[in-house]
């Protein structure tokens, strides 16, 4: 009697602790999501990732992702992406009305009119603004496709945006053949420029972006469908492993290259070099143009504008300590360059030049794009009788009363504004819409 009674009393303390064990981890759970709710909207939903493992892009948008909004008015709706990961303010049918212009945007996240890209807080600790992507209404694609509709009020424009956080021009390519095609676009608007510095300076690409995403995406992909991965304290707890490890202090917010040693001088003395190295770029811009015009799509590649630039706006205060004062590079993607012996990838010729993975990308976006690359790719558009805008060059007489820039490449309402009123009147000007 007395060991069933010992048993029992076992058996209850058993429950006891399971049932605190369990109530312990619905609370963890409640508080999670409701942190997670706060200060990340999407972890309290699923699709959690904006981007996803893709097998043509090594990464491409997460279909029905609802990204947090920067709104100017409550009529607003949040940004979200549609089952094929574009962004639009009507979900579009793969088959087009005969009424329909069809505009396809397609590029980064400058395109995307993505807010400031706060790493370490080092570009709001000079001046902060919104992080999060804009509204439609005030982002390119909308801009854009409002200006046109006045323009062309008996037609129904349609403009579609395709482009990805981080793309450069060789995934654009790939999306164009994968889905992009498919949606007979009758103009094809991309902007590219930043993101394929380093493809630039290195003369690789393919290889490049395998070498440095594509374990993260396989990662990602893997723990996405881990139900471990279901638990929202699961959640929270990686997205401040994420958030908060290994991150930029203020201090780090300096230069990985003396510009002093990195200025024309060097430029020159490299010059030849990042010609040959960047025919990668323009031969894929070429292989792209070549697809376009076969399929009887019209084009406009618009070089985007980079706070680093020689040829640029009249910078104010702010814009100018964002070019002086904050790095450009990732330093955590620096030490992974200098850490790397993939055989894909030779870099001998580059330290041969003593030229560092930073100071690549310094002298490419610096002096390069100024001096020889934006004419080279305005020649290779034009003779393909497609047209080509470099923005830096389109805002130069812009004074200082105004800011464009709100990091690196990214930029405010006023900034974007003025690249979709450009995009407009190249297609105005060159009667792109008219049959």
């Amino acid at each position: 009697m007395k060991g069933w009674m010992r048993n029992k009393n076992r058996m209850r303390t058993i429950i006891k602790i399971i049932a605190a064990i369990v109530f312990t981890l619905m609370v963890l759970e409640g508080i999670s999501f409701l942190v997670l709710k706060k200060i990340y909207l999407n972890a309290s939903a699923t699709p959690v990732f904006n981007r996803e493992l893709s097998g043509y892009t090594v990464f491409r948008n997460t279909p029905d992702f609802r990204y947090r909004t920067f709104k100017t008015d409550t009529g607003q709706a949040d940004v979200r992406t549609d089952d094929y990961g574009f962004i639009c303010n009507e979900r579009p049918t793969i088959k087009k009305d005969t009424n329909t212009i069809r505009i396809f945007l397609m590029g980064g996240s400058a395109m995307m009119s993505a807010g400031q890209n706060d790493v370490g807080n080092c570009y709001s600790a000079i001046k902060n603004f919104p992080h999060d992507l804009y509204a439609w209404d005030i982002s390119i694609s909308g801009l854009l496709q409002t200006c046109l509709q006045q323009k062309f009020p008996r037609k129904k424009i349609q403009v579609i945006n395709a482009a990805s956080y981080s793309f450069q021009l060789h995934q654009s390519i790939l999306l164009y053949l994968e889905t992009v095609s498919r949606f007979k676009p009758d103009l094809v608007i991309d902007m590219d420029g930043f993101n394929d510095i380093e493809s630039i300076y290195t003369g690789n690409t393919f290889q490049l972006t395998e070498m440095m995403l594509l374990n993260r995406y396989v990662q990602l992909a893997t723990q996405k469908d881990n139900i471990i991965f279901k638990s929202k304290t699961a959640q929270l707890i990686l997205y401040a492993i994420r958030r908060y490890s290994d991150n930029y202090s203020q201090s780090s917010c300096g230069f990985f290259v003396d510009t002093a040693i990195y200025n024309r001088a060097k430029y020159n003395s490299v010059k030849d070099y990042l010609q040959y190295s960047s025919t990668c770029f323009t031969e894929e811009l070429r292989q792209y143009m070549n697809l376009l015009q076969g399929d009887g799509v019209k084009f406009i590649f618009v070089l985007q504008p980079m706070l680093v630039r020689g040829i640029n706006k009249q910078l104010n205060t702010s814009e100018s300590r964002m070019a002086n004062e904050v790095d450009v590079i990732n330093p955590r993607g620096a030490k992974k360059w200098k850490d790397n012996t993939n055989p894909k990838i030779d870099f001998s010729v580059l330290n041969g030049l003593g030229i560092s993975m930073a100071g690549g990308q310094y002298l490419t976006q610096r002096y390069f794009f100024d001096d020889y690359l934006s004419d080279k790719l305005r020649q290779q558009v034009e003779a393909k009788g497609f047209i080509y805008t470099d923005i830096n060059r389109d805002i130069s007489r812009i004074d200082s009363s105004e800011q464009y820039y709100t990091d690196y490449c990214h930029l405010t309402q006023t900034g974007y504004k003025f690249v979709a009123k450009r995009m407009a009147d190249l297609i105005i000007e060159n009667k792109l819409l008219e049959n």
